[in-house]
């Protein structure tokens, strides 16, 4: 046991050392994707990724193209395309469980219509939103904390 702690610790040192700029990741990115970049300062762009150099990124926004120095950026976010998809799988689960929630219950659909069919509507709804709450957003970059003001 620790022989293998002491080659993890020889290891981890040399591996943050030799670890290519973060920055080299955003070369992952494709023309047009969807992303958000946010700055030192707090404020944040969403638009399609356009290109990264070695000195900014540039994005295009619904007014025009926009590059940011490398010195300015936070971070840079991937919005992935699961939103929809966990938006409508939350709707289905949240629909299914109203249904199940009245069945349940033992309302009558025939004495209570109305209920028994607002009811999974709104679960339905709720999941929907939490659904896409949920969704995870990928951070393709993140500037070392000392570049980071807050």
């Amino acid at each position: 046991m620790k022989r293998l702690a002491v080659l993890l610790l020889g290891i981890l040192p040399v591996s943050v050392l030799c670890a290519k700029d973060k920055w080299d990741s955003l070369r992952k990115l494709k023309a047009g994707e969807k992303i958000q970049v946010t700055q030192v300062d707090g404020i944040t762009h969403e638009g399609r990724f356009r290109e990264a150099t070695a000195e900014n990124i540039t994005l295009a926004l619904p007014g025009g193209e926009m590059a940011i120095p490398k010195a300015e950026v936070a971070f840079v976010a991937r919005w992935p395309h699961l939103k929809k998809i966990n938006r409508d799988i939350g709707g289905v689960i949240g629909l299914i469980a109203g249904i199940g929630l009245i069945a349940a219950s033992g309302v009558d659909a025939g004495t209570c219509p109305s209920q028994s069919g607002e009811f999974p509507v709104a679960t339905g709804q709720l999941g929907a939103w939490i659904g896409e709450k949920v969704s995870p957003t990928w951070v393709v970059y993140r500037a070392p904390k000392a570049a980071v003001k807050r």
